[in-house]
């Protein structure tokens, strides 16, 4: 008795289908990784989209808050927050005798940008080269974990 081989396309069915996903599950995977890539990008597209040159008299109130001569404001950008009605993270880059770096970056808060608002220091930095009081001491908790306080700064580098 003779063993019957099967036809060629029976065959090349099985393969084809098996190369087929394959080629689904890495299209799937490539695609999976461009949406985190995407993700990525839009959100800081988002962020950029919202950084703003902050109004000269809000970088002149801030520059007369600072305590230590000699530190004038770079690259003072603002972010309003979704997180509060009225409140503005302003970031800006400080320059002066030890500020040399790109880190050196105060983010301080404002309710307004006009001659009527307040104005509050965020982290650390604004806490220590400026006469604003925290802004986490006041009723708002201000913070950098507020919407727009990592904003602004990342729109200052």
């Amino acid at each position: 008795m003779e063993k019957k081989s099967k036809p060629w396309y029976k065959k090349w069915w099985a393969i084809t289908l098996f190369v087929f996903l394959i080629l689904i599950i890495i299209g799937s995977l490539s695609d999976s990784d461009d949406s985190r890539n995407e993700s990525t990008d839009s959100t800081e597209v988002e962020t950029i989209n919202r950084c703003e040159d902050a109004p000269d008299f809000i970088v002149r109130r801030l520059t007369d808050g600072l305590n230590t001569d000699g530190i004038t404001l770079r690259n003072v950008k603002v972010v309003k927050s979704k997180d509060f009605e009225s409140v503005y993270f302003v970031s800006a880059d400080l320059q002066g005798p030890g500020l040399e770096g790109e880190s050196d970056i105060a983010t301080f808060a404002t309710n307004k940008l006009d001659s009527n608002g307040l104005t509050f220091s965020v982290n650390s930095i604004a806490e220590e080269f400026s006469d604003w009081p925290p802004g986490s001491r006041t009723g708002f908790n201000l913070s950098m974990n507020d919407d727009g306080a990592k904003e602004s700064r990342d729109c200052v580098n």
